[in-house]
């Protein structure tokens, strides 16, 4: 293939695909318009239309095609703390909504009344909801996302391991046990000695 069809080609290949945009920033096709603008390519770019919680799912569903682990996904969400937020906040405007459809008049007051009642005594009444609506988004599980954020907060080196890839959840688990069954067979060994 000559040179001038190879250019050709990749001029095709990278306006093929649209880089989309969302409230002024590129939320995927980024490699894409940087080459475009580097060869001197206008690329076609798309206004993302939808919310920020489908602009959010949107851009892990393409980022999918990357092969992630669920230990990474977790540890991504993790990171993610806005993301959370923004997941936390669509969670509770949805059950107000629902709770609206079902409950009127007095019924609907004296309930609101109980409900925020409750918001003062629960840090986060919906905090499972939540949970997996943020496991789903990312294509992972709950119990993933919480072993992540305790492995963040213990050991950061270690958490960064597993965004990498280099070691999953699981085998982080694994370790930790290993650790403390030896610690407790030291432990167990000095107080024998101790005894004598």
């Amino acid at each position: 293939m000559s040179h001038k069809k190879k250019d050709e080609h990749k001029n095709k290949t990278y306006t093929k695909y649209p880089v989309y945009i969302y409230q002024g920033g590129i939320i995927d096709g980024w490699h894409r318009h940087k080459v475009c603008n580097e060869l001197g390519i206008e690329p076609v770019y798309i206004e993302f239309q939808g919310g920020e919680i489908d602009a959010i799912n949107f851009v892990i569903r393409t980022n999918n095609r990357r092969n992630l682990t669920s230990s990474q996904w977790a540890a991504i969400a993790v990171d993610a703390e806005e993301i959370i937020k923004i997941i936390e906040e669509d969670t509770e405007r949805v059950r107000r909504e629902k709770q609206g459809e079902t409950q009127t008049g007095m019924k609907y007051k004296q309930q609101n009344l109980y409900n925020n009642l409750l918001l003062h005594r629960k840090k986060n009444p919906n905090i499972n909801a939540v949970h997996t609506k943020v496991a789903e988004s990312f294509t992972t599980n709950r119990t993933y996302i919480n072993n992540a954020r305790n492995i963040k907060e213990k050991s950061p080196d270690i958490f960064e391991r597993v965004k990498s890839g280099e070691k999953t959840i699981t085998e982080v688990k694994k370790d930790e046990k290993t650790e403390n069954s030896f610690f407790k067979c030291f432990l167990r060994y000095f107080c024998n000695l101790l005894k004598y």
